[in-house]
């Protein structure tokens, strides 16, 4: 019986494992995409005076809706103007308390294969984003981490924000305000030795969840600014 030719068994061998690496691929890039689903969050600002008993109810009953339609799917900031004024001026605020919706996140999978040696991975991932007058942004370790990484985040080149991250953790949200236009937006994986790192970053992964300005999205119950004032029942 003829034998095969070495190189035909070799070249089959190579497809065949390439074949199982794509098909790995795809299968874990979908089950984050599914659990990244199940993790977005709503975006929300809410502008008060102080601790008036305006502000005081209005944060209550914010949080009391909140946890009633959609718990653990929100991510509210209360900002005191008297603390920050400049948010006055830097987001329009005519009236307080105000609400601010930045939008729902949008999940983005991110798996990254590091080339070179160390702890400072390469290449970044990225993606271009237009928007007019932010970005917010936060990320999500794999849970198939084996040591914990730092996340930073980068903004037309600025580095914006970076945490070290455990798996299967979030950082905070990053909320960067920029021009209107078309903005790059990277994120950079740096390791950190303990776990399986003993010295090199060789790939990371995970979720990162991004919105911007409600106003391009078109979203209903607020102005083109994404802003609307709380209404008396929501005070009282």
């Amino acid at each position: 019986m003829a034998k095969p030719k070495n190189g035909n068994g070799k070249s089959a061998s190579k497809r065949s494992s390439k074949s199982k690496l794509r098909d790995a691929t795809e299968a874990f890039e979908e089950a984050l995409t599914e659990k990244a689903l199940r993790r977005v969050k709503y975006i929300l600002r809410l502008y008060v005076t102080g601790s008036s008993r305006r502000s005081l109810i209005a944060v209550y009953n914010l949080k009391k809706i909140c946890e009633e339609y959609f718990p653990d799917e929100y991510d509210l900031e209360v900002i005191d103007i008297y603390k920050d004024p400049g948010a006055v001026r830097e987001e329009q605020i005519i009236a307080a308390p105000t609400l601010a919706a930045d939008g729902i996140e949008r999940p983005e999978v991110v798996s990254i294969l590091c080339t070179g040696s160390g702890q400072l991975c390469s290449p970044r991932y990225a993606l271009t984003v237009a928007t007019t007058t932010f970005i917010h942004m936060r990320f999500v370790t794999s849970p198939g981490h084996c040591a914990n990484v730092t996340v930073a985040l980068f903004v037309d080149g600025v580095e914006s924000g970076s945490a070290l991250l455990r798996p299967d953790e979030s950082s905070p949200a990053w909320r960067v305000t920029v021009t209107r236009g078309t903005h790059l937006v990277e994120l950079e994986g740096r390791g950190v030795v303990g776990g399986c790192n003993t010295g090199q970053l060789t790939g990371w992964a995970g979720t990162a969840f991004f919105a911007l300005d409600v106003g391009e999205s078109g979203q209903a119950g607020a102005d083109d600014s994404g802003r609307s004032a709380m209404s008396e029942e929501y005070m009282a």
